[in-house]
């Protein structure tokens, strides 16, 4: 082959050359930015999941039942506030007919003190003798009512603010004395007209 020939064959395959070097280079770079146009992550961001917990921690607490009372803890603070509400009306004087604090007889009194806790009662001290039910006087609690009678007619009714054993404190309003507490158990007057005793809480609205 001659010199001519020779030049020709190696300018061809170096043209050949940097065309394939040429084209490999062009499909790595179109790779690699293919690569990099992807989404990095499809987690939320530091900041939103933050959010999502505040949100979360904020939200109310629901109340469950077992956060309700019980029905003996209900009956114990009624009976507890109806002895605390009579005593703030001690030394109210004595009113025939009267219904407020002003002055009170002895049913008006009771049924006075019973109403600031929904309880209704009849206006006479015979009347409410027959409302709730009729208990012993050893089984008596603080919020009770007691009955006092003259041959017979039921003429007083006062609360019973403790039963203790040997000491039985009421609350009520005397003709003499306006709204005080005795102990009824030592009371030479009050024990022997002692007629009956009633738990009227069941009647609360």
């Amino acid at each position: 082959m001659s010199r001519t020939g020779i030049k020709l064959l190696i300018y061809l395959f170096a043209i050949g050359w940097l065309h394939s070097q040429c084209t490999y280079k062009v499909s790595q770079v179109g790779t690699h930015s293919n690569r990099t146009t992807q989404p990095t992550s499809t987690q939320p961001t530091t900041s939103e999941t933050t959010i999502s917990t505040t949100e979360t921690a904020d939200k109310p607490k629901e109340r469950t039942t077992t956060d309700e009372p019980s029905p003996e803890w209900t009956d114990a603070k009624l009976r507890t506030e109806i002895v605390a509400y009579s005593k703030q009306l001690i030394g109210s004087k004595y009113k025939y007919g009267g219904t407020a604090p002003n002055g009170f007889d002895c049913s008006g009194f009771t049924g006075h003190v019973m109403k600031e806790f929904d309880i209704p009662l009849d206006r006479t001290s015979s009347s409410q003798a027959k409302q709730g039910k009729k208990i012993s006087l050893k089984d008596a609690k603080p919020g009770d009512l007691v009955f006092f009678s003259r041959s017979g007619k039921i003429f007083h009714v006062a609360i019973i603010a403790s039963n203790k054993k040997g000491k039985t404190e009421i609350v009520h309003s005397t003709s003499s004395k306006g709204v005080i507490v005795n102990d009824l158990k030592s009371s030479s007057y009050w024990l022997p007209k002692l007629h009956s005793v009633r738990d009227v809480t069941s009647l609360v609205n």
